[in-house]
């Protein structure tokens, strides 16, 4: 395996600059910016089949919309447990919120308050290791999208 290999190849390639800041005005649009997604997509394609130039053009940009679209919604996929699990605390919170304005209710709003954030506290660490795990697995999931 060529290290060097990794931080060289687009320099190699003759139009890299063009390609380069044409990936950098479409990121700079909302929604369309998924086609960076189906451009990094192309790419593994390029490097798995030893093309010369690895760098694709932009010229099939609905192509690379769709591919990067599926894999962004793939990602949010697999972040669902996390905005599941993260509303419980959350609803904790706004419950007490709600009742704070009534003076009979504060103890139990104040307390209700404590419990979700001791909740949400101990969740973080279940969040971060989650999250961690999943910036191991989400390059996995393109190489795997990018060979069908």
């Amino acid at each position: 395996m060529d290290i060097n290999k990794s931080f060289s190849f687009s320099f190699e390639d003759n139009p890299w600059v063009n390609k380069l800041c044409m990936g950098a005005l479409i990121t700079l649009i909302p929604i369309l910016n998924f086609a960076w997604t189906g451009y990094m997509v192309e790419l593994i394609r390029n490097v798995m089949n030893d093309v010369a130039e690895p760098l694709p053009t932009w010229d099939d940009l609905g192509q690379k919309f769709s591919d990067g679209l599926i894999l962004i919604l793939a990602g949010f996929v697999y972040i669902l447990p996390i905005l599941a699990v993260a509303c419980l605390p959350l609803g904790f919170m706004v419950v007490p919120a709600i009742l704070s304005g009534n003076g009979d209710m504060q103890e139990i709003a104040d307390a209700m308050a404590g419990v979700g954030s001791m909740v949400l506290l101990c969740l973080l660490c279940v969040f971060f290791i989650y999250m961690l795990a999943l910036s191991v697995i989400y390059p996995a999931i393109m190489v795997l999208f990018a060979r069908e």
